[in-house]
């Protein structure tokens, strides 16, 4: 399911929100909010793409997320950021 965002268009692209993160939201359990890869060269953008993740301008889903009486997200994110070579590459030295 893709999300209609109007005429607002985040700089990383359309924010695409699949069945199983519908089925967990309405369970009000963990939910899919960013994934993306980056290469060598667009990983300085991973900053203002996360942050355009929780804008709900390019990602209505984040609405759902609960705020405490001070306007903090309740709830933990878990931010993992993995390495990995680039397919048939070989690394020589």
């Amino acid at each position: 399911m893709t999300l209609d965002t109007g005429t607002m268009k985040p700089t990383h692209g359309k924010i695409t929100i699949d069945e199983l993160n519908l089925k967990l939201l309405n369970k009000n359990t963990s939910m899919l909010i960013f994934e993306k890869q980056y290469d060598g060269e667009s990983i300085v953008d991973v900053s203002r793409d996360v942050t355009e993740a929780f804008d709900t301008r390019f990602n209505p889903i984040v609405e759902s997320i609960t705020c405490d009486k001070y306007g903090f997200t309740q709830g933990n994110y878990t931010v993992t950021i993995i390495w990995e070579p680039c397919r048939g590459e070989i690394n020589e030295k």
